[in-house]
């Protein structure tokens, strides 16, 4: 039964701050300054402290509220691979288990057009500084695609083989997560028969991608951090590039043609549109 007492949950909560302030006097030898629960839709905390005499920033990353395709700590892990690869992304400190969460430096600056769920709500802009940084994200997106798949073998991305398995590696997990919910109708087992009936039989390169592309935080035009890393796996390299699609016009992506040219510039890899647009579907 659930219990709705006051002071059991404010313990609860009290709890938790008392051992995350333990973590960061034994980990980094920092003193807490404040312990913020964000406004998202999972747990996300802000905590400010100092390390002699620096005045610093983390953000603890928790788990989904809901069923997940991949663990915690899978994000934690293709984090710590991406940064030993050179890619901008926050600095992983290690894990604490109560609350669960990974901690990793705040990232400064924001996301221009705003997170999905509010830009839906609200018009997205995009500044030409936002823009200038945006071309920078498909800068490292090349990057991340050429980091050899073995350096993710400590993580859940997979090791997909052939067509069928790299294109479809991914939503065959979705897929499975909809049945355990009883959310597969009519309509979308009409386009996952449509999909396994199309794989795209030329594209057997199993890669890096991101999973859920485009999500940067910028300060002016440059990158302070690629975030939201937790359905990062091995597919598609143009899985990533569709993903821009999908959230535009919701997030202001900006000119997506010409992020596309931009990242076949930088990557040294042609487009193959009519697969980007079967990784739209």
């Amino acid at each position: 039964m659930k219990n709705n007492n006051p002071s059991e949950t404010e313990l609860t909560h009290a709890e938790q701050v008392d051992n995350i302030k333990s973590w960061l006097a034994e980990n980094l030898s920092g003193e807490v300054t404040n312990v913020e629960r964000l406004m998202r839709w999972r747990p996300v905390w802000r905590v400010d402290y100092t390390a002699n005499g620096e005045p610093k920033a983390l953000l603890l990353k928790g788990e989904r509220p809901c069923t997940q395709l991949y663990s915690l700590k899978h994000e934690m892990l293709v984090m710590e691979a991406l940064e030993t690869n050179g890619i901008a992304v926050p600095h992983i400190h290690g894990w604490i288990e109560s609350p669960k969460v990974f901690v990793m430096d705040w990232a400064a600056g924001d996301r221009d057009p705003g997170l999905i769920h509010t830009a839906i709500d609200n018009a997205s802009t995009l500044s030409p500084e936002r823009w200038q940084a945006s071309l920078k994200y498909m800068e490292a997106l090349a990057k991340m695609h050429a980091i050899p798949v073995s350096e993710f073998s400590k993580t859940e991305g997979g090791n997909p083989k052939g067509a069928n398995e790299i294109a479809l590696s991914q939503f065959d997990r979705q897929y499975a997560l909809g049945l355990e919910v009883s959310a597969i109708d009519a309509n979308m087992e009409f386009f996952a028969s449509w999909l396994r009936r199309n794989v795209p039989q030329h594209r057997t390169k199993a890669s890096f991608i991101t999973g859920d592309c485009g999500q940067f935080m910028s300060q002016g035009e440059d990158i302070t951090g690629i975030i939201d890393l937790e359905i990062a796996h091995i597919g598609d390299i143009f899985m990533d590039l569709a993903c821009f699609r999908g959230r535009h016009p919701y997030e202001n992506m900006g000119d997506i043609p010409t992020l596309y040219r931009h990242y076949a510039k930088a990557s040294g890899v042609e487009l193959d549109l009519p697969v980007i647009a079967y990784h739209t579907v």
